[in-house]
């Protein structure tokens, strides 16, 4: 009867050292998946702030004032030799301010 005692102690340690190492290993998986979708996220994010950057950009490129145009009192005047010319757009004064069309 000691044997059996001992074979069945010998096959629970053994099985409960498995189920530990199998449970490692799936938390182990776990952790690795978790990584790499944290990773992921980052880099998508990484990517729409780039995106931002360059449209906020892009749209400061576009409402630059042109080299002959001038903001005054709020309003564009296009300057050419000793003619001045406020630019309308559909029949409205464009407005601005320092360098850049307000819209």
């Amino acid at each position: 009867m000691g044997k059996v005692f001992w074979g069945v102690l010998l096959a629970l340690m053994t099985f409960s050292a498995l189920a530990f190492v199998g449970r490692a290993v799936v938390l182990a998986s776990i952790a690795a998946a978790a990584d790499q979708e944290a990773q992921r996220i980052q880099q998508e994010q990484h990517a729409r702030q780039v995106a931002q950057q360059r449209a906020r950009s892009a749209d400061l490129q576009r409402r630059r004032l042109a080299v002959n145009e001038r903001c005054v009192s709020g309003t564009i005047i296009r300057v050419d030799g000793t003619s001045y010319t406020q630019v309308l757009e559909a029949g409205h004064v464009v407005p601005c301010s320092g360098l850049y069309r307000r819209h």
